[in-house]
């Protein structure tokens, strides 16, 4: 056993000596620092003062580092004998991080940047990054979006590339690369933040554009990457004509085409008349399945611009009321409409919450809406109104004793879709609210009509919607 122990105690004291390093008085590091550890911070650049960010971390817990920074130059990997900028000793296993800001860059100059970690074992560097002071503007690139159904481009100016810029904004075109030199530009300093923000004018609709910020500097002028963008596709489509000869202004919304003004007819569209009451305030509540029309208090000379109020049983007529080629909304027809306008930005931007279909600005006329406080809803500030030129008038609506009721308050559309045996289903608008209401309403009741033409989207509306998502007409 003695000499088996004493082999074994050979064999290690061999093994030890074979893996001593045979250069026993080098000092090694003891530790090393990331590759990645100097990262350039553009984005509060201003008049050649460059933001730089130091990263590091060591491999070894508390291992003693006296200095940390960046140094620099024009010459690449640079080193302290060079420029150097956020000095300071730090002692921690932790990953470090110094923030600093480096002035007296020169315009159109390219600059070197390195990290370096010292300790009493050495020097170490990081990896060699550029960056080219050119004097010219960087910009993040332009972002399009919606507000409350316009064209909004936004860009971000990272560096003023060292010299103070004196104008700025947006140019567009039809054609790609636009310049400054063109007439269709808008002139936007930057905010506090350095964003420029464009709120596009009227545009031809469904048209194409290309856009790209600009700002001038003693370089010159820099524009940001291009941006390419559709306008409104509301267009103004041609007219149509009902069976009376009363013309109606029509607009394209999305792949639907509505008319942009109420229906008037008298007739059915085989010439049948549409029965009214006389008076107009005749009260209808013992009648069954009445079909009557009516103008607003019976005054015809609210008929051009208030159109003509219908029960809901003339609506569903099978002799039909809207003109050829043309139909009375289904509730599917009304979803997709107010679906298209969600998706594109038509919400009124002061309100969020738990609703999407805050569209009653965007669809209701900038006249006779009774005033409201609250910012958003229908009746607040209605000189914001109608930027899809819906141009939905309060023409009320009439009961079925007779009375003409709620005018400047509310207006409802009549769809051709059936709540129950007893009410019909709609869409209101109302002055002391922001939304576009799925309503139901007694179908004696007397209301206003849009029409669709028949060619429209085949897009799907919202199905299987719960009938706690409608309230009732009062």
């Amino acid at each position: 056993m003695k000499i088996i122990f004493n082999l074994m105690l050979l064999v290690l004291i061999m093994f030890q000596f074979s893996c001593t390093d045979d250069k026993p008085n080098e000092t090694k590091p003891i530790f090393k620092v990331t590759t990645d550890s100097v990262v350039l911070d553009i984005s509060n650049s201003k008049n050649n003062l460059l933001s730089i960010k130091v990263y590091g971390r060591t491999d070894q817990d508390h291992s003693i580092i006296l200095k940390t920074g960046t140094c620099y130059g024009e010459k690449p990997n640079p080193t302290l004998a060079d420029l150097t900028s956020g000095i300071s000793s730090w002692s921690s296993g932790n990953p470090f991080q110094l923030e600093f800001m480096v002035s007296g860059l020169k315009p159109n100059t390219v600059y070197h940047f390195r990290n370096f970690v010292q300790t009493a074992a050495g020097i170490q560097y990081g990896n060699d990054l550029t960056y080219n002071a050119t004097g010219s503007v960087l910009f993040s690139k332009p972002v399009q979006w919606f507000k409350y159904g316009k064209v909004v481009i936004t860009a971000i100016i990272k560096s003023d590339g060292g010299t103070p810029i004196f104008s700025s904004g947006v140019v567009w075109s039809k054609t790609k690369n636009p310049t400054i030199e063109l007439l269709t530009r808008i002139s936007q300093a930057p905010d506090k933040n350095n964003i420029i923000t464009i709120d596009f004018p009227q545009l031809e609709p469904t048209t194409t554009y290309y856009a790209r910020s600009y700002a001038i500097n003693t370089s010159g002028v820099s524009y940001s990457e291009e941006i390419m963008f559709t306008s409104s596709v509301f267009a103004n489509s041609i007219p149509v004509t009902d069976i009376d000869g009363n013309e109606y202004k029509t607009i394209r919304i999305g792949n639907q085409i509505w008319m942009c003004e109420n229906l008037q007819t008298t007739k059915y569209r085989n010439g049948d008349l549409i029965g009214t009451t006389s008076p107009a305030t005749k009260n209808i509540s013992s009648e069954n399945i009445p079909k009557y029309q009516w103008v607003f208090n019976g005054d015809e000379t609210n008929l051009i611009k208030f159109g003509r109020l219908y029960t809901w049983y003339v609506v569903t007529d099978s002799r039909n009321i809207a003109p050829e080629g043309w139909r009375v909304p289904s509730l599917n027809d009304f979803d997709v409409l107010e679906k298209f306008l969600v998706d594109n930005g038509y919400n009124y931007p002061e309100h969020s919450g738990d609703y999407a279909d805050f569209l009653g600005k965007s669809m209701a006329s900038t006249s006779l809406w009774e005033t409201n406080a609250t910012t958003g809803n229908v009746g607040c500030d209605p000189i914001k109104n109608n930027v899809t030129n819906f141009n939905a008038y309060p023409v009320g609506y009439k009961t079925t004793n007779g009375s003409f009721v709620f005018f400047g308050w509310t207006t409802i559309f009549w769809s051709s879709s059936a709540y129950d045996y007893s009410n019909g289903l709609g869409r209101q608008l109302t002055a002391e609210d922001p939304d576009l209401w799925n309503c139901y309403s007694p179908k004696e009741y007397g209301c206003a009509v849009r029409c669709v033409k028949d060619a429209s989207s085949n897009i799907k509306g919202i199905e299987n919607r719960q009938k706690s998502t409608y309230q009732q007409t009062p």
